[in-house]
This record gives C-alpha cells, structure tokens and sequence, in this order.
C-alpha cells in the first residue's frame, strides 16, 4: 500500500476586537495524524490585509511577497510542532474582520484528508472615527476684537482613540500656555483618550491686531485639524475645519504739502512732500499704532483699522528738522512757528468708513479723508 499521512494545522491568533495597528500574535499548530511519514512538509502562511510581519519563531525560510513560508522537511506520523507569528495590524473603515490562512502539504506524500490541511484565525479590527468643527459665534470681525473659538472635537468610532493631537493654524500668534508652539504657526494640544460616541471641546482666545496685517484684510481665517496617531480615519474629510470672518476695517489717508505762507491752503508752487514721516495714534493713549512715510506727491494712507477716532501727526525727528531750517527773518520766523503749531482737523467719513482725527505739526491736510 502507498504512504500517506494525515497533516493537520490549526490556526489561533488575537481575536479582538483591536485598535487598528495593534499587536496581533498568531499561533501555528501542526501535526501528522499518520499512518506514514509525510516528506517535503511545507506550510505557507498568507497574512491578510494590513498585516506588517515583525517575528516568527521558528523564523520562515522566506517572506517572498508577504507569504510566510516554513519548510519543516520529514514529519514521522505522531509528531507535531507549532510556530508564532507576531505582528501589527491595521482595519478599514470603523470595523473589519481580518482572515489570516495557513495551509500544510507535502510534496511527495499523498493526505487522505485534504479538509484539515488548512486553518484560519480571524480578528476584528476597529477604528475611531474622529471629527472636529471649530466656531467663534461670528461672521464678521474688526481689528481689536477679540475672538474666542471653539473647537468640537467628536469620536464617532465603536473604539476608544488615544493620543489625540489636535493642530490649531490661528491667523495671528497665541500665547494661550494650554497650546503648544510647533512650525508654521500653529500650535497642538493632546486629548489622552475620546470613547465612542464621545466628544470634548477646546477653545482658543485671541485679539486681533489694529491695523489689521495686510493679510487679513480679505478674510480671517482660523484651521483647527485632529488626527489619531494609531490609524488612518475612515472619514478623513471632516478631521479639518476652518473659520472665516470678513474684516470690517476702515481707512484714514490724506495728503501732505508745505503751507509756506501759512494760510492753510495748498497754493501755486506748495507742492506735496514725499518720504514725510508719519505716526498713527491712539487719541485715547497716545500710542502709536502704526508710522508710514508719504509717497512721492505727499500722499499717505493707513489701512486696515478699526472704526473709531485716530490722530496722524508728523514725527518728532522731523519736527526738529524744520526747526533747524527755517531761518532768521521774522517772516520766516512766523511762518515756521505756523508751520509747527498743532490743531485738530476732523472730518467724519461714510457709514461704512471711520471717523478720523488727524493732528497736524506744520503741514496741513488736504480738504478730506476718505474712508
């Protein structure tokens, strides 16, 4: 009668349900259950889907292809062995069996019961599902608000997330010690753990600047993204959310010349004064909010500001200088100290513009500010 052997394997492994890139260890029991010696015994292990091979004890002779394969040799009826495979990992979607299958032949020895020469272990494998929506109440903002948004930050999963970063892109600097500084502007903040079905917030508070940087004079745009470092969500599409605000800003500009005479009009030959250096003011505090210089026909303009009063008067640095230069004739004497006085010209702009106060020292504005 012609040898043959009953070969047998049976599969085991982590059952789950797992975090998507977990640890998973799968077990290889294998024996001949007779009556010959089988000969040429062989098993290949075919991991599945998202399998990442790290160790095996025995290790494989080859994991061509990710196929793990085991040449074992001669196997007397009655004997038997096992082997380990260890490994990570990884799902689809919010949840997903993973089938791994192991299979033993012999190459020269015939199996009367081909039905058990194959084993199977499958695990489940699960994945958050995160979303984040970020709000500050509003939709539209002047420079000097201050604006607080609120970051919700969602688990939709069946799986408990860990290690939650969540990365907050704001349009200007925060200086809030809950979030951490990184490249680009941003700033991070970790969530240690978010169940199923659960949510947290968070908020970020900041004041926006008057003036306004060019940058945000268009739109004020705040991004707040989250990620989970153990996986890849299975709806990536609402892991970022960005605010928009339309700035409400206004403008004060006007123009600058040398009143000679000191009749506070621009006569014949009183011609616009360039590179005029210029101070924008808090009348409130006195601060000085931004400095320009004046174009090259003695124009000038401060833009991106809140609504409200200002000052613009001419810097002390220059001041000083027309001072020196003015002369020693008592014309000239007078008209410097005409040109130097201070006075307030107030002009009120369009609804939609602001109001402006501009100080004058020594040269006088032009019939209006626009706004």
């Amino acid at each position: 009668m012609r040898p043959n052997a009953d070969l047998i394997v049976v599969k085991t492994g982590t059952p789950g349900p797992i975090l998507s890139s977990g640890t998973v260890t799968y077990t290889l029991t294998y024996r001949n259950a007779g009556p010959s010696q089988a000969t040429e015994v062989q098993i290949v292990d075919t991991p599945p889907a998202g399998f990442t091979f790290s160790s095996a004890s025995p290790e494989p002779a080859s994991t061509a292809g990710g196929v793990l394969t085991w040449n074992i040799g001669s196997l007397d009826a009655g004997d038997s062995g096992s082997i380990a495979v260890m490994g990570t990992l990884t799902g689809e979607g919010t949840s997903i069996d993973r089938v791994n299958t192991a299979r033993i032949s012999s190459r020269t020895t015939p199996d009367p019961v081909p039905g058990n020469n194959t084993g199977t272990s499958t695990t489940r494998v699960l994945q958050p599902d995160l979303s984040i929506t970020k709000t500050d109440g509003q939709t539209t903002a002047q420079p000097g608000d201050e604006l607080t948004y609120t970051l919700t930050i969602r688990n939709s999963g069946p799986i408990t997330a860990t290690n939650i970063t969540i990365t907050e892109t704001p349009p200007i600097p925060i200086t809030d010690p809950r979030w951490t500084a990184g490249s680009n502007g941003s700033y991070t903040q970790i969530i240690s753990e978010l169940g199923p079905s659960a949510s947290v917030t968070r908020t970020v508070t900041l004041r926006l600047p008057n003036p306004l940087p060019e940058a945000l004079r268009s739109q004020i745009a705040n991004v707040a993204a989250v990620r989970v470092p153990c996986c890849t969500d299975p709806m990536p599409g609402d892991n970022t959310s960005t605010d928009d605000d339309l700035p409400i800003a206004g403008h004060v500009g006007d123009f600058i010349w040398l009143d000679a005479d000191g009749d506070g009009q621009q006569d014949p030959g009183e011609k616009g004064q360039a590179n005029v250096p210029l101070e924008l003011l808090d009348p409130a505090t006195g601060r000085v909010l931004s400095t320009t210089l004046t174009d090259g026909s003695g124009g000038y303009g401060f833009d991106g500001l809140r609504l409200g009063q200002y000052a613009v008067r001419i810097s002390a640095r220059w001041r000083s200088r027309i001072r020196r230069s003015s002369g020693s004739s008592a014309r000239r004497r007078a008209a410097a100290r005409a040109r130097l006085s201070s006075a307030l010209w107030r002009a009120r702009a369009a609804r939609a513009a602001i109001t402006a106060l501009l100080t004058r020292m020594g040269l006088r504005p032009a019939r209006s500010i626009t706004g």
